[in-house]
């Protein structure tokens, strides 16, 4: 490749730098290492089109704001990823389901082990 070819690569890149700049310049935001979502949930939001996000080279950027307003109509987390905490019951179920595949034994609320 000729240095003339290489000067007008480097100025292309140069031109395109300084436009993401302007881009992003005002706005703070965030890639899913710094998201308050966590990494998992910030990457499977975007990608479901939950959270209004970017993806340039392997991160995914969202506006501070975008990711306040998911975290007000969703919560920290999916909704599937949380369980209703008013059902004691589901809860309890779901605790012994994991120990059992653990191979650990269980107290249920009477106190006995199953």
């Amino acid at each position: 490749m000729s240095a003339q070819a290489l000067r007008r690569i480097r100025a292309c890149f140069r031109e395109l730098a300084s436009a993401l700049d302007e881009l992003l310049e005002g706005d703070e935001w965030l890639d899913q290492k710094t998201s308050p979502l966590g990494r998992r949930a910030h990457c499977e939001a975007a990608r479901a089109g939950r959270l209004r996000a970017k993806k340039i080279g392997g991160r995914w950027l969202a506006k501070r704001a975008d990711i306040d307003q998911y975290i007000e109509q969703y919560g920290s987390r999916p909704a599937a990823e949380r369980p209703d905490m008013d059902d004691a019951a589901a809860i309890a179920e779901i605790l012994a389901f994991r120990a059992s595949r653990r191979g650990k034994k269980t107290v249920t609320n009477n106190g006995a082990a199953e």
